[in-house]
Order: C-alpha cells, then structure tokens, then sequence
C-alpha cells in the first residue's frame, strides 16, 4: 500500500511545492480517506450509522401491506440498507417510493426470482438466454483482493448489434438483467459471510472493437437493464472499468450514455493503458491494491490464470486468443 501511495502523493500540488514535510501530511490526509472509505464498508458501523433512518423505512413499509406482499423473500435490515446508501440522503418517503416501484416492476418479471449463482437461466427463457450468449461474451471471473466478483464483458469481440437482431432487444434487457439478479445473489452471499458491503467490479474489453460493430438499439436494450438493476440491485456495481479502450470511445460513450441509467455513468471509467497502470479515480487504490493479477484473464493480462487449466477460455466459449470479432454463430438448432 505504501507504494501506491507514494505514486499518488507525487502527483498531487502539494507534494511538489511543500517538500518531504507536505508529502508526508498528503500521503496521512489520503490514508485517513482510503481508510475511512473501507470502514465504511462494515455492515455492522453502516447499520448503526443509518440507524434512524432504516427504522423510519422500515416503518413505513410495515404500515403499507401492499408494499410488503410484493417484497423480496428474505427481505431484511440489509435490504433497506442497500436502498438508504443508494438514496444518498433521499427523504424515507423517496426511499419507500423507490421500493415499492421494484415490487411492482419485480412483479412483472417472475423470472428474476431463478436468479443463482452458476448463472443458470429461467426454464421458459433457456433457450433464448443460451442463443444470447452465443453473440455476447460475458461472463464472471475471478474475484477482488475485498472478495468481490469481477465480471468481464469482452464487448470487442461479441456481435452486438447482431444480437439485437436477431435475438430481440427485449431479451437482450432480460438477459443482461438477469445477469444482474445473478451477480447480486453472490454480493449478497459475501456481504452477510463477511460482514462487509462488497460489490461487482465490471471489466468490458473492448480489443477489437469495430465502430460499426455498436448501434443504438443495443445501447438502448442495455440502459433499460442499467435502470432496471438500479431499481432492484441498489449497491450492486462498485465500478465498470473500460480496457483497451478503441480511438473512438468518446464517440461510442456519448451515445452510450444517453440511454443508461445516471449510477452507471458515474461509475464508468475508461482505461485505455495497460490494466497494471490504472488507478480508481474514486478511492485513489491501485490496480495491484484492488486486482489479484493472478485471477485475471489472459486476454487482459498476457498471462495464465490460475483459476483453471491454461487451455481452457477464461471466459467460455471463445479462446483467450481471440482478439477480433467472433464469426456469426451457427443457429439452425433454434430455427
């Protein structure tokens, strides 16, 4: 840690105008915000911290037995905690609001309560999801130094507006959705065995990414997921990183952004370096304080990972190798 700090202090002013007195005080000043930032990830200190203000929902809620028949099974203290740190000094009846839309949107998707850890679609929905990820390569990999799981999109090399196409944008929402319910199962599980507040680090690679490969209706099936998972999964996306990052990135982020949802934009980063040279904007960690480079994927690092034997992808079914476009799959089988 010391090291990552010591990087970080020579960049700022006052490091280089106050000599070794001021670096020192600066590296102090941003140890104290890196640690504060962590210890606020302890469930039991957030709890108490926001004591007041998850009673006053939770009252609510308990008043309004509409609300509460459409709540998560499990639904706890956790929960409403998740929904107060995502309102961000919201008013109770604005928190409330925002929980009893996810019941009646949650409602609507019955689907989402098969969301599981292996990541194994709703029956009624199998054989589109299945068709999906021949055209997207996505998948979960590895996990943080905080336990997290980091979940890798290699939108460089998937047929995304092919997908859009062929398999309809609304599955292309439910799929990516779906996803989503998945990953917060996991986040769920490591928070409540930890005790601390984890969260998915998204990495999307995009080496090899051709301008012409992304169009706005696949931009606008992904915002209606990003909205959506801000509604159900609130507390779910730590950051999304953008790696090997093409020329026109900025072009392809402008439209982007337009249809996806505000926490997702805050959240995005891009990064278009080597991974070992990036550092999060928003704690100031290093990539060696926040990567185990060890659970990477090769295609990103250059390097076997240790999570499984070297022949086999990283993320399935496309080769770590590949770094253009996949071919059009095969889909005689669902004609």
């Amino acid at each position: 840690m010391a090291s990552s700090w010591g990087r970080l202090t020579t960049c700022t002013p006052r490091a280089r105008a106050g000599g070794a007195a001021s670096e020192r005080k600066g590296r102090l000043s941003l140890g104290l915000v890196m640690a504060e930032e962590r210890a606020d990830r302890d469930i039991s200190r957030l709890t108490a911290l926001h004591a007041s203000e998850i009673a006053a929902v939770q009252k609510l809620l308990d008043a309004n037995e509409q609300i509460t028949a459409k709540l998560p099974k499990g639904w706890d203290e956790l929960h409403v905690l998740r929904y107060v740190l995502s309102g961000r000094g919201a008013k109770t009846e604005a928190v409330v609001e925002k929980i009893r839309r996810a019941g009646e949107e949650r409602a609507a998707r019955t689907w989402l309560e098969h969301a599981n850890e292996n990541f194994e679609p709703p029956p009624e929905y199998a054989q589109a999801f299945d068709k999906i990820r021949k055209f997207l390569i996505v998948g979960i990999h590895g996990f943080a130094r905080d336990g997290s799981p980091l979940y890798f999109i290699r939108s460089g090399i998937s047929r995304v507006s092919e997908a859009v196409e062929i398999c309809g944008a609304d599955h292309i929402t439910m799929f990516q959705s779906f996803n989503n319910a998945c990953l917060y199962r996991i986040i769920d599980r490591i928070t409540r065995e930890t005790g601390k507040l984890v969260k998915v680090t998204m990495l999307n690679d995009m080496r090899g990414m051709r301008l012409g490969a992304m169009d706005r209706a696949f931009f606008k099936a992904s915002g209606a997921a990003s909205h959506l998972s801000e509604l159900f999964f609130p507390q779910l996306l730590e950051r999304t990183v953008a790696i090997n990052t093409p020329a026109f990135m900025s072009m392809v982020f402008k439209v982007a952004k337009t249809f996806v949802s505000k926490g997702l934009i805050e959240k995005f980063q891009m990064h278009s370096g080597d991974l070992h040279t990036w550092q999060d904007p928003a704690t100031g960690l290093s990539a060696d304080d926040v990567f185990d480079f060890k659970q990477l994927p090769r295609f990103v690092v250059g390097s076997n990972c240790e999570l499984h034997d070297p022949l086999e992808p990283c993320i399935p079914p496309v080769p770590n190798e590949q770094k253009t476009q996949i071919e059009m799959p095969i889909l005689d089988y669902y004609s």
